[in-house]
């Protein structure tokens, strides 16, 4: 958007699924830079915050840091997570996943992206529940 200098995607998640990205990402173990997973829930996922745990227990060992993405608007639902209980929920459960890997792959940090679009009162909730669960980012 011209007034607000900045680019909105709206593409939504792409990926070949955990299995072929996990061996793309194991084979360049030698490679240098920082590998940041951006975790999503499927679109007809019965649990949606196991989507996230599973992720999260799928890249332990290759990921330098966790995004969990709450902000697609093509993921009909998706944002409900980032209200009250919901968010809650998620955040426990993706940090319990991060802390049960921690031993055998390091302790990630867990960064949490948002819509762009939220009130100052959603917002509001939203940090309060991130610093609450000390929320890397």
């Amino acid at each position: 958007m011209t007034r607000d200098r900045a680019a909105i995607n709206r593409l939504g998640f792409c990926g070949d699924g955990h299995v072929e990205v996990h061996a793309r990402l194991a084979g360049r173990s030698n490679a240098s830079g920082i590998v940041g997973i951006n975790l999503g829930a499927n679109k007809d996922s019965p649990d949606r915050i196991a989507d996230y745990v599973r992720g999260i227990e799928a890249f332990a060992d290759v990921a330098d840091y966790f995004t969990i993405n709450i902000s697609s608007p093509n993921t009909p639902g998706l944002r409900d997570l980032q209200l009250g209980d919901a968010l809650d929920e998620l955040l426990a459960r993706a940090l319990a996943a991060r802390d049960g890997e921690a031993e055998r792959f390091g302790r990630k940090p867990v960064l949490v992206k948002i819509a762009p679009d939220l009130s100052l009162k959603e917002l509001d909730a939203i940090v309060k529940c991130a610093r609450a669960r000390r929320i890397d980012g």
